[in-house]
């Protein structure tokens, strides 16, 4: 079966550009489950947001997330 949820962790893309970041985005929504996505220390968050929007990242880089999925929630 396929997963409930994917938790994928940075650093997501190799320079952090906005590219990456729309690149990335194309391939996981193809995938037939939720993702989230944690930022690594190298990502940078504005390109992240403004690919991501429906991720809850803030400016000063905290990443402070709820997610409902499945049996369970996550704490990001």
């Amino acid at each position: 079966p396929p997963p409930e949820l994917l938790l994928i962790t940075g650093d997501l893309v190799s320079n952090g550009t906005c590219d990456e970041y729309r690149l990335l985005r194309g391939r996981l929504d193809a995938l037939p489950f939720p993702y989230a996505l944690l930022p690594g220390n190298h990502d940078r968050r504005a390109g992240l947001r403004e690919v991501f929007p429906e991720q809850a990242w803030s400016a000063n880089g905290l990443c402070c997330q709820r997610l409902d999925f499945g049996r369970g929630t996550l704490l990001l």
